[in-house]
């Protein structure tokens, strides 16, 4: 059986309240996962109780849930890839 299966999903109405809520009764780390993020994400602290937001390829994640972050990372990749869709991309976060 697939990690889908075994982990704990949830559904949200509002993902950014739910992020803010997550941050505060947990104190967990919310990195957002953006093409245009100011830091790589070989220099955000990814341990201890963080969230890794993905968007979609097309759109990515909206403002709102972008200012939830602690932090917007990207993924360093060559000048002629511009994107990776949301599984690889988390798989490399991870």
């Amino acid at each position: 059986m697939g990690a889908v299966f075994k982990l704990p999903v949830i559904h949200v109405e509002n993902l950014a309240d739910a992020l803010a809520r997550l941050q505060l009764r947990f104190q967990t780390r919310v990195v957002a996962a953006d093409a245009h993020g100011a830091s790589t994400i070989y220099d955000v602290p990814l341990t201890g109780n963080v969230c890794i937001v993905l968007g979609n390829e097309d759109a990515g994640i909206s403002a709102a849930v972008a200012a939830v972050g602690q932090a917007c990372a990207v993924i360093p990749m060559r000048k002629q890839t511009d994107s990776l869709n949301v599984g690889s991309a988390s798989a490399v976060f991870l």
